[in-house]
């Protein structure tokens, strides 16, 4: 599984933590707030409270808040919903497994941040992801991805041409980044701005556009 990474703003804090094994999808606030998990079906097989719970034996439902179970079917096009009061969020399914999605949150300021679960190169998602302050993008592969369910930094930085998001951060990085700039390969591929994710790593999103 992945380590958390955190967001802040103005409007509200929000942990996204991901169950790599389950695809499941995490967020919280601070003070009491209500959080949510967002749960892809299984086909016509919910993934059951238990499963989640005892992932990795995280206990995600032991929370010193309230939380809510929101489970949705495999999608082309967005659904949309409020997970928490002034904050919007979309889901669209993306091409890797039938539980897959990807995730776009918008605050009241309409500071905007698209992340996506694992997924192969799919121009509907880079639809998706237009226009984002911030674009969180897996990127498991330098070169020759033996998959085409998951990225290389090509189709990563392709994606991100077509979005135009302000920020292009890449996660989900296999051993085989260990040695390698990404950041540095990024530049050369594409002139927008590139963070390579690491453990701990706090971004503050601002609206950026009209």
């Amino acid at each position: 599984g992945e380590l958390p990474v955190f967001f802040g703003d103005e409007f509200l804090n929000l942990q996204l933590a991901i169950d790599h094994e389950l695809h499941c999808h995490r967020l919280h606030a601070p003070g009491g707030q209500t959080g949510g998990h967002l749960l892809p079906q299984q086909g016509r097989n919910l993934v059951t409270h238990e499963a989640i719970d005892d992932a990795h034996n995280y206990k995600l439902f032991d929370q010193k808040f309230a939380v809510e179970i929101l489970e949705f079917a495999p999608a082309e096009t967005a659904h949309i919903f409020d997970p928490l009061p002034g904050l919007k969020a979309e889901i669209i399914s993306t091409p890797h497994r039938a539980e897959s999605l990807a995730i776009r949150l918008t605050d009241q300021s309409c500071a905007t941040i698209v992340y996506t679960s694992d997924t192969g190169f799919s121009e509907a998602l880079a639809f998706f992801a237009r226009d984002a302050d911030l674009l969180i993008l897996e990127c498991s592969f330098f070169r020759d991805k033996p998959t085409r369910k998951h990225l290389e930094l090509a189709d990563a930085v392709r994606i991100a041409k077509l979005a135009e998001p302000k920020q292009l951060l890449l996660t989900h990085l296999y051993p085989e980044w260990d040695e390698i700039d990404l950041e540095g390969e990024a530049k050369g591929l594409w002139p927008g701005t590139t963070i390579s994710a690491y453990d701990g790593l706090r971004l503050e999103i601002q609206k950026s556009r009209q």
